[in-house]
């Protein structure tokens, strides 16, 4: 830990058992999350990235799942970020009711969705994975996109007061690089 900044803020990604296998039923789910959040207190990483697989439907058993699971873990000490897939977005106010009845951050890739809800710390949670499936991983984001997630990022509202960017692509150190050299 000596040569991270102390002003470094780790986030730390749910196991999948969470999210894809066990899909936030309560029992199985509480015991992974459990693992996790010790996880979290040695970086003092605050937030926690939830990422649901497409299959992950808006049905009222997933949204059921997830309020009781959320209802029944300790957020004190952590922000819990959702990035939803697939079909969400086919009705955006079923994400707004989830984030906003689980006190969860919605998480996008602003190239291709809203943030929508920012949650009590008002914070913008974006995650960038690069275009052209199957190999968007590969991708590399252009001077040109990089500036264009600069002018999103100053287009937030004015009660976001902190903007988390998070480059998932094997360009993602170079990447972030050049970003952080066009915010200063």
């Amino acid at each position: 830990m000596d040569a991270v900044k102390p002003d470094f803020q780790f986030t730390v990604k749910s196991f999948k058992g969470i999210t894809h296998l066990h899909r936030f039923q309560k029992n199985q789910s509480l015991d992974a999350f459990g693992i996790i959040r010790d996880m979290c207190s040695a970086p003092n990483a605050r937030y926690i990235l939830f990422q649901t697989p497409a299959s992950f439907k808006p049905t009222p058993g997933n949204m059921e799942n997830m309020r009781r699971f959320f209802s029944s873990i300790d957020m004190s000490q952590i922000t819990a970020v959702w990035e939803p897939r697939g079909t969400w977005y086919d009705d955006p106010r079923l994400i707004e009711r989830a984030c906003t009845e689980t006190g969860l951050v919605h998480c996008v890739d602003p190239f291709r969705n809203e943030p929508l809800v920012f949650g009590k710390p008002g914070s913008a949670y974006l995650r960038l994975h690069g275009f052209g499936e199957p190999t968007m991983y590969r991708y590399n984001f252009s001077d040109q996109e990089l500036r264009q997630l600069c002018e999103k990022i100053a287009s937030l509202p004015q009660g976001v007061k902190d903007t988390y960017v998070i480059f998932n692509n094997e360009a993602c150190y170079r990447n972030g690089r050049t970003f952080q050299g066009m915010i200063g």
